[in-house]
This record gives C-alpha cells, sequence and structure tokens, in this order.
C-alpha cells in the first residue's frame, strides 16, 4: 500500500517495532527497569488497589480500570470493568477505529472549486462554488493555493455568483451546546473547515478588538468584534468577558442583478466585556464556518487580482467543471494528529464522514456517533454493549458512556486486526507523567518502553486507553476511567467555567486521578 511508503508513518511504526522486539527479546533488561520504577512508586509498590484508591480521595465506584493481554486473551486486572464511565477524549479512540476500517488508512479528502459556464476575456460566466468535502485539516496555505487555481484558468472576475457548498456533512454552529460560546475548542462545523475553524481576536488600547492575520489568512468581516456599550444589556460577571451574537446577513446579489430573495449569508459577532483592558490575544470558535471559508477564499482571491462577488450558500451541481482541487493527507495522518493534540473538531469530521461512507447521508454527530456505536455491537458480540454511548464522535460532551472492559476490547480489536498493516499502537501518543503534555520521545530514561495511549480529560472526569509492554514482553491494552459525576454537575449547572476558585479545585481533583492512573500502570509494568 501507498502509505507504508510515507516517512511519517513509516518511521513511526519503525521505531514502535523495533522497540516492542528489543523488549520481547531482552525480558531481563525490563524486569530490571520495572523493578526500579516499581522501588520508587510511593503507595504504589505495596498497597492493595482498594488502599491506593483512597489514598488519593476516590471512592472505589468513581474508578474502573480493566488489563487484557493480547496473546494471551486473558484478563489480567480489572476494577469496575462492566461499569459505565464518562469516557471525555478517550472517545476519540472508537471514533478513529471506526474510521479507519470504513474509510481505509489511506482515504483522502477533497476540497474543490468548481464552475457552470466558460471564461470569456477572463471573465467566468456563470456561477462558481467552493465545495466542501468534509477536510478537517484544511488550512490557509491549502486554500490559497486552491485560490491560485482561478488565475491558472484564466479567470479574473465572475459573471455570476459566488456559492459555498458545505452540505456533505453535517452542520451546526457548535459541538456541544451546553459548553460556553467562546471556546475555541468547541467550533461550528460543517463540510467546509479552515484552521479548526477559530480565529485570532487580538486586541490594544489603540486599534481595539479586530480579527488578527494567522498562518496567511487575511481579516474577513464574517466574524466581528467589538466592545460591550449603554445600549448592551448589563454585563453579567458569570458571562465571562465575551459573549456571542449573530449578525443579520448582509444583502447578496447574484452578479449585477438584484436577487429578490437571495439566500442569507450568516453572520457572528463577538461583543467584548466594557472592562476590557490592555492588549492582547486569544483564539475563539467560528460558528458558521462555511461563509467565513467563502468570505477567506474571496479575500485570498482578491490579494491575488481576482474579483469574485460576496459568497451564498448554495449547492453545487454535480457535472459542475472541476477549477481547483486541494487533497488533505491521509486518513491515518489525520487521526495521528488527532489523538495526539486531541481535536474535537478533526474527530467529529473524521467520524461523520465515516457515517456517510455506510449510510450515505449527513448525519449529525449524536445519530452519526450512534451508528459507529451499533458497529462496535454487530462487530465485537461477545461482550454486553448494552451501557455503551456515543454521544458524539470527539467526547465534548457529559452524555456518552462506556466501560473499561468495552473499551479496552476496542483497542484489543484495533491492534489485532490491523487495517491494511497498520498499526494502531503507533498511531496514539506516548505518555509521561512528569510532564503536561505528550512526549514523542520513543523510550523512558531508564530504557523502559514508554506508554502509548489517548488521554480524556474534562472537569471531574479522566480516562487514559492505550498499550503497555511489561516485564513480560506481551503487548497488553487497558483502559482507566475516574469520573465525579455529581461535582461534574454541579460544575456545570452552576456554570463555573469562569471560577478560578471552582476551576482550582477542579484541577486539583484532576490531579489526583492522573497519580492515581500513573500507579497503576507502573504497577502493571512491574506486576505483568
Amino acid at each position: 500500500m501507498a502509505f507504508w511508503a510515507r516517512r511519517g508513518f513509516g518511521f513511526g511504526l519503525m521505531v514502535f517495532v523495533t522497540l516492542l522486539a528489543a523488549a520481547i527479546a531482552q525480558p531481563a533488561a525490563a524486569r530490571e527497569a520495572t523493578k526500579k520504577a516499581a522501588a520508587a512508586a510511593g503507595p504504589a509498590k505495596t498497597a492493595t488497589t482498594a488502599e491506593l484508591i483512597a489514598h488519593y480521595g476516590f471512592a472505589p465506584h468513581q474508578i474502573g480500570f480493566a488489563v487484557r493481554d493480547l496473546q494471551t486473551g486473558r484478563w489480567l486486572s480489572a476494577h469496575n470493568a462492566q461499569e459505565p464511565f464518562l469516557p471525555a477524549s478517550v472517545s476519540k479512540v472508537p471514533t478513529t477505529v471506526a474510521a479507519l476500517e470504513l474509510l481505509g488508512p489511506s482515504y483522502r479528502w477533497e476540497t474543490r472549486l468548481v464552475s457552470t459556464g466558460s471564461v470569456v476575456d477572463g471573465v467566468l460566466k456563470g456561477d462558481l462554488y467552493l465545495v466542501g468535502g468534509g477536510d478537517p485539516v484544511l488550512d490557509g496555505r491549502r486554500l490559497s493555493a486552491l485560490v491560485d487555481s482561478l488565475g491558472t484558468a484564466g479567470i479574473r472576475a465572475v459573471d455570476g455568483r459566488f456559492l459555498y457548498d458545505d452540505t456533505l456533512i453535517a452542520s451546526a454552529p457548535e459541538i456541544e451546546p451546553s459548553q460556553p460560546a467562546d471556546l475555541a475548542y468547541n467550533p461550528g462545523f460543517g463540510a467546509l473547515a479552515l484552521d479548526f475553524n477559530r480565529v485570532m481576536l487580538t486586541w490594544d488600547p489603540k486599534g481595539g478588538p479586530r480579527m488578527g492575520e494567522v498562518f496567511d489568512v487575511p481579516p474577513v468581516d464574517s466574524v466581528r468584534f467589538r466592545v460591550s456599550g449603554p445600549q448592551d444589556p448589563p454585563w453579567s460577571t458569570k458571562a465571562g468577558a465575551l459573549r456571542y451574537e449573530d449578525t443579520p446577513p448582509p444583502v447578496v446579489t447574484a452578479g449585477l442583478a438584484p436577487m429578490a430573495h437571495p439566500p442569507q449569508t450568516p453572520g457572528e459577532s463577538w461583543v467584548l466585556a466594557p472592562t476590557w483592558k490592555g492588549s492582547g490575544s486569544t483564539w475563539l470558535p467560528v460558528k458558521h464556518p462555511g461563509a467565513h471559508v467563502a468570505q477567506v477564499a474571496r479575500a485570498l482571491a482578491q490579494r491575488d487580482g481576482v474579483t469574485l462577488p460576496p459568497p451564498q450558500p448554495g449547492a453545487a451541481p454535480p457535472r459542475a467543471r472541476v477549477i481547483g482541487l486541494s487533497e488533505s493527507p491521509p486518513l491515518f495522518e489525520v487521526a495521528t494528529a488527532a489523538l495526539k493534540h486531541s481535536n474535537n473538531l478533526v474527530a467529529e469530521m473524521i467520524g461523520m464522514t465515516a457515517t456517510r461512507r455506510i449510510t450515505g447521508r449527513a448525519l449529525a454527530p449524536t445519530e452519526s456517533a450512534e451508528t459507529l456505536a451499533a458497529l462496535f455491537r454487530a462487530t465485537l458480540p461477545g461482550l454486553d454493549w448494552s451501557t455503551f454511548r456515543l454521544a458524539n464522535h470527539s467526547g465534548l460532551t457529559m452524555d456518552s458512556r462506556m466501560t473499561p472492559e468495552q473499551m479496552t476490547a476496542i483497542l484489543d480489536y484495533a491492534q489485532l486486526h490491523a487495517f491494511s498493516g497498520l498499526d494502531y499502537a503507533g498511531l496514539l501518543p506516548t505518555r509521561r507523567w512528569g510532564l503536561e503534555d505528550d512526549s514523542d520521545l520513543p523510550e523512558t530514561r531508564d530504557g523502559r518502553l514508554p506508554v502509548w495511549a489517548k488521554t480524556g480529560t474534562v472537569y471531574y472526569g479522566r480516562g487514559l486507553a492505550g498499550y503497555i509492554v511489561p516485564r513480560s514482553g506481551h503487548l497488553l491494552a487497558f483502559s482507566f476511567f475516574a469520573n465525579d459525576l455529581d461535582k461534574r454537575r454541579t460544575f456545570d449547572e452552576a456554570n463555573l467555567h469562569h471560577d478560578g476558585r471552582a476551576i482550582a479545585a477542579a484541577r486539583g481533583w484532576l490531579g489526583r486521578a492522573r497519580a492515581l492512573e500513573r500507579d497503576l500502570v507502573e504497577r502493571w509494568l512491574a506486576t505483568y
């Protein structure tokens, strides 16, 4: 297969296979290293599971885990393994596993510019369409190259309409409606996306709030900013420093002739608190990405001397002429990045692309995720799947549930199924508990293999699922979850997302959960 020859994947796979072989060939060295780790692990060294859970301040029912030897098929260790937990971003594992199965590791998304009519003296006598293919990693550089194809085709102006088609997959202004509106990791989605559907808000006393130019993307007026004034309602201290509002759509014309009932292109505005001062910048989510991407494409064209009319939504005809095409990296590379950086938008778009392949429809995230959950129930019938629920593809929801046993079985399937030779463990990030972020180093300082695992983190919810190679040299799959759903419910109902004291308490809880997962993994490395 073509993807074997690609350097990024090939190198990562080579490192993984080499290290795994070394672990199997040198069990004595691995055993010595894990003994040293166990000696430094504090309470993990001698405490029972119940004592270890209590040591970190958790009730027994708040913790669940399962460990399976993939070589023998034996379940080695378990606690509440058949109880459902909130998985958070661990949900990205079943999403990517299902997508690799349904689409194939070498699948690529396409974003196209197509047209009707012909080009006469540099003018397109017809309509121009920007057609989204669900590419979750389209960036300013690739969009600019796509827009350059207009000049290559001899187009300097359009005597017709400029339309954008983002209907291939479902669209909505946010992934999770219950989350605060200003979270950059909770953007709108559709078949057109750009730079993960976020924009940079920049402000200073002289220039005021405005969109910053990043990644070669020029500022456009599809997203606007202003400071709250006397005409606005009183500002709530619990609302944070920003408030989102939709803006009335502009009047759109088609070419030179006004349209009686033009389609409405949505706009969006951010209102800054009246106390906003100083200078700085922050990422904000784009709520209507189709309109935004089209506006950016128009600005890029104008920068190149190509005049396009204001964009408006519209479905592209099936037989339109292709002017330009931008192709994404292959799915296995996109999935690897999504797992490492835990990008919610990428996970949602991967999942919705996969379900469109098997249903032929643009399913909303909830229905799309349930479609994938049904596939796991049918594919792995040996377990009780009655409690397995995927409410979306990213885990940015309080409604998904899975048991440690279910998650570990999915990891088992992913590794042994080997999608066209793909090593799923090699796609997962490596885990280092001494660092805030995951590390790419292939070995620990004492020579042991790292933990290949996906984390899941929300306030009062923690998950870790992946693979380890203990002293036996066998590859083990494991899943760990920690939940306090009562505290999480209180956090959400009281809207404490901007409360410093509440956030500090939640982070303290997460710190204890990370310490517990670390001690458990160190125990498994030393024991098995």
